[in-house]
């Protein structure tokens, strides 16, 4: 590779956690439930979800451990639009992730396995002498949320990056989740 330099294939995978943490809006599914409306989900219009990134990366000839934050905001029910960052540490060159993110969980359905789609942008900070680069990509896959406040998504996603690069500009790699409601 030349003087541009991204992530290895295994960007992400496959030792990659993220604990995610769904805050719900105002009232409890059990008050809901007693007032004769439809219970809640942590995917209802106004919940926050606030999550914590752990995951292990391969780049640029060196093992990184990734740990990073995100905050998304249910705007619609199921649709959720967020922010999450993530610092590399261990290796060189320093790296700083940044990426705006947008996921619907098709809750309508009702079903234990709900089905979920999303779109994210992602800037790469590196130190000097290297470019920064960025990338777009898309997620798919399926949380499952028993009613008993536990939240966990298994999926994958692609990643395209923009940025010049001199290879393959593209990768695979899973995601897992997993988190609580209150």
């Amino acid at each position: 590779m030349a003087d541009v330099m991204r992530p290895n294939d295994s960007r992400l995978a496959p030792v990659a956690a993220a604990l995610v943490a769904g805050l719900l809006g105002p009232g409890s599914s059990t008050a809901r439930a007693q007032e004769g409306e439809s219970e809640s989900t942590p995917w209802d219009q106004g919940s926050i979800a606030v999550s914590i990134v752990l995951a292990s990366q391969e780049a640029f000839d060196t093992s990184y451990i990734a740990i990073g934050a995100g905050a998304g905001y249910y705007v619609l029910p199921g649709l959720e639009v967020g922010l999450q960052g993530v610092k590399w540490f261990g290796g060189f060159p320093s790296v700083t992730v940044v990426s705006p993110e947008v996921r619907y969980v098709a809750v309508p359905l009702g079903w234990p396995l709900l089905p979920y789609v999303g779109g994210f942008y992602t800037h790469y900070f590196r130190a000097d002498p290297y470019a920064d680069f960025d990338s777009v990509g898309a997620r798919l896959g399926l949380m499952y949320h028993p009613g008993e406040g536990l939240i966990a998504g298994v999926g994958g996603a692609f990643e395209r990056f923009v940025s010049e690069c001199f290879d393959d500009c593209s990768t695979i790699y899973p995601e897992i989740s997993v988190g609580f409601n209150f």
